[in-house]
């Protein structure tokens, strides 16, 4: 009939064994064409089948169309059990290699999972996937896959977790399904790297009649416990001899210290009995005042239930303590004075107070129904889900979740490593000054953790300093680092520095004490483009700009040095800072670093160079008109490249000066601004004086609008501010800062004005041209037409002046200087012969003019006529102009 499944013995690669609808398994031989012997027990067609994978066992178990499971003997042709179950065809069934389990699927769509030593029933799952109709296994692991009508599903079964225990002498005891094998981590040789296998050989203790799930040495490491199926065995640790034996889901031992001198332990039957046994003889009998599903040994027995844990005294077992919650692992200190509690989330340590439970016990009152409150405190609680975890006196070492290795001194947890893969703590062992954890595969590895830092930080944590300073002297240079990370975590960074041998950390902890020497020598040693920006961050919040600035440039970090320069005033760390910028190709510092020091030609060369065509072109037409054509140019070239039409379209004002209003004015503002630029930066001292007036300037507007000035008092408009803020802005320019003008007012003649200036400012050799506190001085408008000789005003030049400056604004006074000026070359007076030689500098710009203007007051100083004899509010015989009342003008400073 048909062959529904075939299966290969593992432990005979030549034998192999068929499923048929005829209701027969058939056992064959690749060495005959003919089956050797067949297996009948189903009442209908076999579909299914599987060899145990173990080499102690010659099983098969089939699955049929009767919905049965048999196991089968093959070496004796005997039906062994039959697992009834399914309520249809039997359609996969497996041997799991990790945990003695039989899965089975069926049509039913139900997935059944049995004991394979005890053939009990374990699950019964129902995932409403319709029919069942293969099962794979996934090699190494726990993970079973179902292929069914809906899909693939995948589950994972039991825990991973291998089952061992290791004695404080370093033996450690596990099992390989039911093998009992045994290793020691004692006198290992070679240097094997931290989280890597040990060389440990592995020595098969015997084989176990039930199969492990848990194995526990007593507190004295003499016996072992070992429980699973329903069943434990109690045997010596190092003859295997048994000692004790029962039924049981689970053992716990007691932890009483030197009085444990009776081997006390307890088991649980179920989830209603508790039996505790003393000598291996049974003590006490009890029934939990919850419905029992973990126990743990300790100073206590902890009984857990779904909602909350029990802690019951050894001897009398009365309850001591209880606590709310969902509690799945119980580790007591090896004093007993703490305990750690593993929630779902989280994990909490406690403090017993043993005690006070004592002096309750031998009073003899009654205990509470909720024990006695005041026996547990709850010291810590820290949000890790706990894996596994030991004690190593005030030390909790744990794994967690997140696969780390760590450990808690005082609510403090540093971490010892990063696992690699899922670790199980075993046992911390002083005298190898290391923890040792084992893997699903068995494999052993160790972390170091020397027994002086565990002493040392306990000391700390206990507010013990001169012992941790005691201690302190033992530990070793490799340990002084974690010593000193440790330090500043408990907020002792003054002491760490001290430990502390990394330069990295040494320099964290100088900047973080603000020890700005300290951290500048160790960040020099480190020269660390990170660490100089600590530092320089640092020196700039405690303000200290030249070791900021040092740092800063050490690191290369361009926009802060940007950031300092530019609110500083520095113009020659800006100058320097464009120059670094644009060999670092950091052009954005660079542009603005020029931008900010007036190097406008430069800008745009930047933009040029780095292929920013139309910004050049843009900012040429804002700041420097005359390179439009140029900028214009590149940019065509450049959008040519991409759209012909759009390169024609850009207008050139060489080609459309229509479309280029001011054009004219621009290129003289950009003169005039030129040559200011390159007089140097203002100082800082001047902005209050300039600041105002440069906010409310329009250079343009007052190119366009500059008049042609007459002396006629009807066309000279509205009265413009007193001669004393105009002349002494120019003689400060021309001679220095003005020590002290007389009281001024309304009153005051310009001429009287001029000839008390002398006094209030030292005579200098005259320099270059400075702008003035109301800007940059303007070159005049066309010159004006030159009065004939014979006017009345040649007599009186220097009062004219006066007026002059007086009835206009500091633009036009210069157009009445060139007036001025003019008239006393063709009138032949006596200031003439030293005047007329001002008049072409008047015409050449703001320099020429600034001179003009200086020498025809330094003229006026000894041709005017004397204060008494100048017009007191009026200007000469043909204007009729008077000088307005205006507040004096305050000297400004050089330069401005």
């Amino acid at each position: 009939h048909f062959v529904m499944a075939i299966a290969f013995n593992p432990k005979d690669p030549n034998m192999f064994a068929t499923a048929s609808m005829d209701n027969s398994i058939r056992i064959w031989s690749l060495m005959s064409n003919v089956s050797s012997y067949s297996l009948a027990g189903h009442d209908k067609g076999t579909n299914c089948l599987c060899f145990y994978p173990g080499p102690d066992k010659p099983y098969l178990v089939s699955g049929g169309d009767d919905g049965n499971v048999k196991v089968w003997d093959y070496q004796n042709k005997t039906c062994l059990q039959t697992l009834a179950g399914h309520q249809n065809n039997v359609s996969a069934v497996v041997y799991t290699p990790e945990l003695p389990l039989i899965i089975s699927g069926s049509e039913d769509g139900r997935i059944l999972m049995w004991h394979s030593n005890t053939y009990r029933l374990e699950g019964n799952y129902d995932y409403g996937m319709e029919r069942i109709w293969s099962i794979g296994l996934m090699p190494g692991s726990n993970k079973v896959a179902f292929g069914s009508d809906e899909g693939t599903l995948m589950v994972k079964i039991g825990h991973e977790r291998p089952v061992a225990s290791m004695d404080a002498s370093g033996r450690v005891i596990w099992s390989h399904h039911c093998e009992i094998e045994m290793a020691s981590v004692k006198g290992l040789e070679g240097d094997t790297p931290n989280g890597e296998p040990l060389p440990t050989q592995a020595r098969e203790m015997t084989t176990c009649e039930l199969y492990p799930v848990s194995i526990q040495h007593s507190p004295n490491g003499r016996f072992v416990a070992v429980s699973g199926d329903g069943d434990y065995i109690i045997s010596t640790a190092r003859a295997w001899r048994s000692q004790a034996f029962g039924k049981a889901e689970e053992v716990a031992w007691a932890e009483l210290g030197e009085a444990n001198t009776t081997n006390d332990y307890a088991t649980r039957e179920g989830t209603s009995t508790i039996r505790i046994y003393r000598n291996f003889a049974e003590a006490r009998k009890f029934r939990p005042a919850c419905a029992a599903e973990h126990i743990f040994g300790g100073p206590l027995l902890g009984v857990a239930s779904q909602d909350e844990l029990c802690f019951y005294d050894w001897s009398s077992g009365l309850l001591i303590g209880r606590i709310d919650g969902q509690v799945s692992k119980v580790v007591w200190s090896d004093q007993g004075s703490l305990v750690m509690l593993a929630a779902k989330e989280s994990f909490f340590v406690m403090r017993y107070n043993a005690a006070l439970v004592q002096k309750a016990l031998e009073l003899g009152g009654a205990i509470p129904e909720e024990g006695i409150t005041e026996a547990f405190e709850v010291l810590n609680e820290v949000n890790e889900r706990v894996r596994t975890a030991v004690w190593e006196g005030p030390c909790l070492i744990y794994t967690n979740s997140a696969r780390r290795l760590c450990y808690m001194i005082g609510g403090h947890t540093n971490p010892i490593a990063h696992l690699e893969r899922p670790m199980y703590v075993l046992r911390y062992l002083p005298s190898e000054n290391a923890v040792f954890l084992i893997d699903k595969k068995r494999n052993l590895v160790r972390f170091p953790l020397h027994r002086t830092v565990i002493a040392f930080e306990s000391a700390i944590v206990r507010g013990n300093i001169p012992q941790a300073q005691t201690i302190l002297a033992e530990v070793g240079p490799e340990h002084r680092d974690h010593i000193a990370r440790f330090l500043e975590t408990m907020n002792m960074k003054e002491m760490a520095l001290e430990v502390a041998t990394d330069l990295e950390h040494k320099a964290d902890l100088a900047i973080g004490l603000d020890r700005l020497d300290m951290a500048l020598e160790y960040c020099t040693k480190l020269d660390s483009d990170e660490r100089w920006r600590q530092l320089g961050d640092l020196a700039l919040a405690r303000g200290n700009l030249a070791l900021a600035d040092r740092c800063l440039t050490s690191a290369k970090d361009l926009s802060t040095l940007l950031t300092i320069y530019s609110s500083a005033g520095n113009y020659e760390g800006l100058c320097r800072l464009a120059q670094v910028a644009r060999e670092r190709n950091e052009f954005n510092v660079a542009f603005v670093a020029l931008l900010l020091t007036r190097q406008v030609p430069q800008c745009i060369e930047l933009l040029l160079q780095t292929r920013r065509f139309a910004e050049a072109a843009f900012f040429a037409r804002t700041y420097m008109p005359s390179q439009i054509g140029r900028t214009l140019a590149a940019w065509r070239q450049e959008l040519a490249k991409v759209s012909t039409r759009a390169a024609e379209a850009l207008a050139d004002p060489a080609e459309y000066p229509n479309l280029f209003p001011d054009l004219e004015a621009a290129m003289k503002a950009e003169d005039v601004l030129m040559r200011a630029y390159r007089q140097g930066p203002p100082p800082a001292a001047s902005f209050p004086v300039q600041h105002p007036a440069l906010m409310t300037k329009d250079l343009l507007k007052e190119i366009r609008e500059a008049p042609l000035i007459s002396l006629d008092a009807s066309a000279a408009g509205p009265a413009a501010p007193t001669s004393a803020d105009f002349i002494a802005q120019v003689v400060a320019a021309a001679h220095g800062p003005v020590d002290a003008l007389p009281a001024l007012d309304a009153a005051t003649p310009a001429a009287a004005v001029m000839a008390a200036v002398p006094a209030a400012a030292p005579k200098q050799p005259l320099p270059a041209a400075r702008p003035t506190t109301e800007g940059t001085l303007i070159p005049s408008q066309p010159a004006p037409k030159v009065l004939p000789p014979s006017s009345p005003l040649i007599p009186s030049l220097a009062t004219a002046a006066a007026a002059a400056t007086t009835t206009a604004t500091p633009p036009a006074a210069l157009s009445a200087l060139d007036l001025f000026m003019s008239a006393a070359a063709a009138g032949g007076n006596p200031v003439a012969s030293t005047t007329a030689t001002a008049t072409p500098a008047a015409q050449q710009g703001p320099s020429g003019v600034l001179e003009g203007l200086s020498g025809l007051v330094d003229m006026a100083f000894t041709a005017a006529p004397a204060p008494a004899a100048a017009p007191a509010t009026t200007a000469p015989s043909s204007s009729n102009s008077s000088s307005p009342s205006a507040p004096p003008a305050a000297a400004p400073a050089e330069g401005s």
